[in-house]
């Protein structure tokens, strides 16, 4: 910045600097209002808002100066310092890109029990319509994981179960109590996406 530009403009400048962003975004109106009837210095007063909101973790408020500053510098006709700009403003949307979380995980899903033991027999049941053999295989499953304490074979036998007509909403609250009792993270969103698919509320549960 040129030693003509306004005191208040330089002592931005300089807090910018010094890594001083709060102080730019205190001061964010006033140098809004100094520079309002001077488009080349609006431009670059927007460009340093847009910095501290960068620095400061707001990479949205920050987009919008840039996009304010494109807007007065075209207005001031300096195509130098739209170049300056737009490259300010790539700079700013590659920061947003490493501040942002990643894509959240989709929920896990519950391996399907082996064909041989009573919960894939269970699921043989219900894909061949024969609801009351897999009610009963589900039964089963579910006595043999309760008595091996293992509750994730206990949770697979209960969503099986929850898959009979009219057993849905037992079921998985069952199969619910079972994922809050172990503690498994997995299992319990399993279940949540159980419940979503089968149309089951689960409600806020009250401890």
């Amino acid at each position: 910045m040129s030693q003509g530009a306004p005191a208040w403009a330089r002592g931005v400048v300089a807090a910018l600097a010094r890594g001083d962003h709060r102080y730019v975004l205190r001061t964010a109106e006033l140098s809004l209002e100094a520079a309002a009837d001077d488009p080349a210095l609006l431009a670059r007063v927007h460009t340093w808002i847009a910095q501290a909101w960068a620095r400061d973790g707001d990479t949205e408020r920050a987009r919008d100066h840039i996009r304010l500053a494109i807007r007065a510098v075209k207005d001031a006709d300096d195509p130098d310092g739209l170049a300056a700009i737009r490259s300010l403003r790539g700079q700013i949307l590659a920061q947003a890109r490493q501040v942002e979380p990643p894509p959240a995980a989709p929920p896990p899903t519950l391996p399907p029990p082996p064909d041989d033991t009573a919960a894939g027999r269970a699921l043989k049941a219900l894909d061949a319509g024969d609801h009351d053999s897999a009610l009963q295989h589900a039964t089963d499953a579910r006595e043999q994981a309760r008595a091996a304490a293992d509750p994730k074979a206990e949770v697979i036998a209960l969503l099986a179960m929850a898959r009979v007509p009219g057993h849905a909403d037992a079921a998985v609250l069952a199969a619910r109590d079972v994922a809050d009792l172990a503690d498994d993270k997995n299992l319990a969103a399993a279940v949540g996406r159980a419940a979503r698919e089968l149309g089951v509320d689960l409600g806020m549960k009250v401890f």
